[in-house]
């Protein structure tokens, strides 16, 4: 661009040279002639010298801003993007369509599946569209400061239940160690846990009945899943994943795998890929929800034999 100014420069001085020599000639031309004659017309051509010098060249300059693209994973974060979409979409000056229009052919990749699936009444109105796309991929912590938040709710050292610290107490207010354990017995008990077949690896899994879906850690998934996982690992922004306590549940993904449980295989149930506890390893990497079919049968055989 540098360039072709100083050739622009170049160029004007050259025509201001060539224009100051045809008005000296013109006025020898008139003094020689006494003045009775008309002034030769002047030409605004530049003489054959310049000719030879100046180039035509053509400059572009670009009216429009480019407008990036967002696919929700990777480059651009949603913030800035909606800033550079917005000042496109000014310096265009589209109408409301046009603006849906615009939004959707600048997105790609997850972020365009999001929108594409919408209906038609939320796709054509552009204020609802970054509206979806803002709280799908604007959030401002990060995971690992919603892993923290969440793992943090638990209680302290000082006061965690143990059996041995239940105390009972008789009609007389004395505490009697004889009912200490029964108190236990009463009021904690074990969880179930099942191996389960998950994908034709063998997952020890938490049995909750509380949960509508199935998990399994982020570290469990890297070292049994590792050669083939990453390439079947799907993401579903839009499914918000929270505990008991309403702390969000961090996650990478989900796959579908077939699950066999008390005989019955179950094809492509749905596993979420949850994020590990920072510096804790768990013993049951699987929890296994009721969104596989047979648990319930599963958990009333578990129950007979212990029973």
């Amino acid at each position: 661009m540098e360039e072709e100014m100083q050739q622009l420069r170049e160029l004007m001085l050259q025509l201001k040279a060539d224009n100051e020599r045809l008005r000296q000639e013109q006025a020898a031309l008139l003094e020689g002639s006494g003045g009775v004659s008309s002034p030769a017309p002047v030409s605004n051509a530049p003489s054959a010298g310049a000719s030879a010098v100046v180039t035509e060249r053509l400059v572009v300059i670009p009216r429009d801003r480019k407008c990036p693209m967002f696919n929700g994973k990777t480059g651009i974060g949603i913030a800035e993007w909606i800033e550079e979409l917005q000042a496109c979409v000014r310096a265009r000056r589209l109408s409301v369509a046009d603006q849906a229009l615009f939004i959707f052919d600048h997105l790609e990749g997850e972020a365009k599946e999001e929108i594409k699936f919408r209906s038609s009444g939320e796709r054509g109105d552009p204020a609802r569209v970054l509206a979806i796309l803002k709280e799908l991929y604007g959030c401002t912590e990060s995971y690992v400061t919603l892993q923290q938040a969440f793992f943090s709710q638990h209680q302290l050292e000082a006061g965690k239940l143990k059996p041995t610290e239940l105390p009972s107490h008789s009609s007389v207010g004395e505490s009697i160690g004889s009912q200490k354990g029964a108190a236990a017995v009463d009021l904690i008990a074990t969880c179930p846990n099942i191996d389960v077949s998950i994908g034709e690896v063998i997952v020890s899994c938490l049995v909750d009945t509380g949960s509508m879906v199935s998990t399994m850690t982020e570290s469990f998934f890297q070292k049994q899943f590792a050669p083939w996982g990453f390439d079947r690992l799907r993401s579903c922004h839009w499914l918000q994943l929270r505990a008991a306590n309403g702390l969000a549940i961090p996650y990478i993904g989900y796959l579908e795998l077939d699950v066999e449980l008390c005989g019955k295989v179950m094809p492509r149930c749905g596993i979420l890929v949850v994020k590990d506890a920072p510096g804790a390893v768990s013993s049951v990497p699987g929890v296994l929800g009721m969104n596989v079919p047979v648990l319930p049968t599963a958990l009333w055989g578990i129950w007979s034999i212990s029973f």
